[in-house]
């Protein structure tokens, strides 16, 4: 029923069905009083909004939690990028924006639902649906690349470790850190592995060189330990053959499993939290965004029956 603007008689209470709630879904009636639409249903559409928008906020602040997390970690992405060659701090700085663009457009949305400002709600409703894209692209790409993390980094870390250790001074500082922070040495697999503290007899550091040929860099040696005894041919211990035997003395002065699972374990996790946070605030998102049009088409029909 539609109200003549010039309708001067306020003492008249008119009842209107609200038509952009659905039955069931914040239902209401919509009342004509002196000017002012009053509606049920409308109100529970923004308070709901508001609501969703705290969610929303709490969201963000989890993904930004996750790439400070990825950057400030004792051994985070950036030792990673150090180590790989590519760039993962660029993920964490990714999550960190979107994190911080999602709570500043909830932020925006809670004004425009409390001020009941059909054009901040248009402008919420629009950067919404770019950020549900973006976290769409976060999910799809952390699925496709999730398995593939551990092999690609393996392959990469393989590469530098042969043709850059001691011959690069970032990537051999990086990765003498990386043996010292993760207790590790060489490549991958345990003591018996002729690719993990075995790993440097083929790498152009062991090649080049002169004198008595070293086994394993300082890095590879516990702290405190006596280096010439870690790491020194003398010592044939645990060297007498490669790969090493079983029945061979261990070398307790020497980090002997390898570094690239304690290396890549990080990012398997990163990548499973970020997708569960993801998927979570994109529905959360959406929502929000449905309740977002819901309230702005609200207040536009509500104005046809202002008195």
């Amino acid at each position: 029923m539609r109200i003549d603007r010039n309708e001067k008689d306020c003492s008249a209470e008119v009842s209107v069905r609200d038509t952009v709630t659905q039955k069931g879904f914040c239902s209401g009636y919509m009342y004509v009083r002196c000017g002012k639409v009053v509606q049920g249903g409308y109100r529970c559409i923004k308070y709901t909004l508001v609501v969703f928008n705290i969610l929303v906020i709490l969201c963000g602040s989890v993904v930004i939690a996750l790439g400070i997390l990825m950057v400030t970690k004792d051994y985070g992405t950036s030792d990673v990028s150090d180590v790989t060659g590519i760039d993962y701090m660029k993920v964490a700085h990714f999550l960190i924006g979107l994190g911080t663009a999602t709570i500043v457009i909830a932020l925006f949305g809670c004004a425009g639902a409390a001020f009941e400002n059909k054009y901040f709600l248009a402008f919420y409703f629009a950067i919404m649906l770019i950020l549900v894209i973006c976290f769409l692209a976060v999910i799809i790409v952390s699925f496709a690349f999730k398995d593939k993390l551990a092999d690609t980094a393996g392959k990469l870390v393989h590469k530098q470790l042969m043709e850059k250790y001691g011959t690069d001074k970032h990537f051999t500082k990086a990765w003498d850190e990386v043996q010292r922070k993760l207790e590790c040495c060489g490549l991958k697999g345990d003591v018996y592995s002729n690719t993990s503290w075995a790993f440097y007899r083929k790498t152009t550091w062991y090649t080049d060189q002169q004198g008595a040929n070293r086994l394993v860099p300082e890095s590879c040696c516990k702290k405190g330990s006596d280096i010439a005894k870690c790491r020194d041919t003398q010592s044939l211990i645990p060297v007498q053959e490669l790969p090493v035997t079983k029945g061979t003395a261990a070398n307790d002065l020497l980090f002997k499993d390898g570094c690239l699972e304690k290396l890549t374990d990080p990012l398997g996790t990163y990548a499973a939290h970020s997708i569960g946070i993801t998927i979570a605030t994109l529905l959360v998102t959406i929502v929000a965004t449905l309740y977002s049009c819901c309230l702005c088409m609200a207040i536009n029909r509500g104005e046809s029956y202002v008195v």
